[in-house]
């Protein structure tokens, strides 16, 4: 409960105090008691790392800087020990059963983003704070003195722009992966991406201004579009949209005001007045502040799995031996079989998504290079196939053709995606 609410320090004691009790047996604990123990020190590195941000006042840059540091060296420490968790429990199968192997696992999966982001907040804050650092001209006769200062910092900008993007590619790769995730835990996810979306949004107004009408337009169109419920303070400050915007979980309540907040701050940052950058980079730290504050709730999926979704896939023809090339005539056709079965578990009696379709993607690509006459690479062919199967009694089967218009060697890649019972592509 103090996790789904944010309570970090609160939550950090907590599991503090449950491994040492642990601890303190450990010479009498059993296999199960030592991944018990493992995953209470997990958990209080995460909670460490997140109240080193969330609900602190930092009364400098510098103590900014230090608690980004901070954190990102807990979740790289709870990274290296959740690792060695999922090896363990991969050993003895009495281990915690909502642990998966440890390259897929979810838990890894969700650190290794939020130690990115922290990577690039502390990329940002280093940015602003050489800014800061550096003087301003004793004569400032030029306004072209001013402008270089403020376009270094703008550099620096652009290039966390560039990872942030990255970022949020991975985030939504990670969401699309989720099927068995409850509601809560792809909420989660997408208010990280959404963060990560807005910081985007701030630094490119910093970059280059708008009018306050713009902006107001743009990012109601852009962010609360996307959040489709009703919200009074919002009619409020948009009555012409109509009352439909914006309404959380409880927990997820601070998100809703933070995006209110950034409506108010976000105007005086992004106008074309004539004032000074320098204010600007005041107001954009101030807003910087409050994103890395922004109290996000561990994912549901953290701690539970409520059904479990598998698909075995057989693809024929195909050659016993790894890597082994099939060898077909240039002016003849390949029928390609796939044969899939699904496999879901659940736990409760109302499964989150069931799988209603599955669609086929088939990719046939000529290798350039194994063409004799292909000197230059002018030669080159792509061919993409999709089919839309639905499953019967959890089993599917589809057949594809495959030309080959060209001597030379082919890579065939199958790939999968499924379809739930809400349409939604995963």
């Amino acid at each position: 409960m103090c996790v789904r609410y944010t309570h970090y320090d609160l939550s950090e004691k907590i599991y503090q105090n449950l491994s040492l009790l642990m601890t303190g047996a450990i010479h009498n604990m059993s296999t199960n008691d030592l991944s018990y123990k493992s995953w209470f020190e997990f958990m209080s590195l995460v909670c460490k790392a997140e109240s080193a941000l969330v609900k602190t006042e930092f009364e400098s840059f510098s103590e900014l800087m230090t608690n980004l540091n901070q954190s990102f060296n807990e979740y790289t420490r709870a990274q290296t020990l959740f690792k060695s968790l999922c090896s363990r429990c991969l050993t003895h199968s009495n281990s915690l059963t909502v642990l998966e192997n440890s390259s897929t696992c979810f838990q890894i999966r969700f650190c290794e983003l939020r130690c990115e982001q922290i990577k690039l907040f502390i990329h940002l804050s280093m940015s602003l704070l050489t800014y800061r650092t550096v003087p301003t001209p004793v004569f400032q006769l030029k306004s072209s003195e001013n402008l270089a200062r403020y376009g270094r910092i703008a550099q620096q900008m652009k290039y966390g722009v560039v990872e942030l993007q990255k970022l949020n590619q991975k985030f939504k790769d990670f969401i699309s992966e989720c099927f068995d995730a409850d509601e809560h835990t792809i909420n989660i996810l997408n208010i990280c991406k959404k963060q990560n979306e807005c910081l985007i949004y701030c630094i490119n107004f910093l970059i280059s201004p708008k009018s306050k009408s713009k902006l107001l337009d743009e990012f109601y169109t852009n962010f609360l579009n996307s959040y489709v419920v009703k919200s009074e303070s919002l009619n409020d400050i948009f009555p012409e949209k109509g009352p439909k915007y914006v309404q959380y979980a409880v927990e997820l309540k601070i998100v809703e005001s933070f995006l209110l907040n950034l409506i108010e701050k976000l105007p005086n940052l992004c106008t074309n007045e004539s004032e000074s950058r320098t204010e600007h980079i005041r107001q954009f730290q101030e807003i910087f502040v409050d994103f890395i504050q922004l109290p996000i709730p561990l994912p549901r999926a953290f701690f539970t799995s409520l059904q479990k979704t598998s698909i075995k896939l057989i693809v024929t023809p195909n050659n016993k031996k790894t890597n082994s090339i099939l060898t077909i005539r240039n002016d003849q056709t390949l029928v390609v079989k796939i044969d899939g079965i699904i496999n879901q578990h659940f736990k409760t009696k109302n499964p989150i998504r069931t799988v209603k379709k599955v669609q086929i993607c088939l990719t046939t690509e000529l290798d350039s290079k194994s063409i004799p006459d292909n000197k230059f690479g002018n030669i080159k062919f792509i061919d993409v196939k999709t089919m839309l199967e639905v499953p019967k009694n959890d089993y599917f089967t589809s057949n594809i053709l495959v030309s080959f218009p060209y001597f030379g060697n082919y890579v065939i890649q199958v790939d999968l995606y499924i379809l739930d019972n809400s349409d939604m592509i995963w």
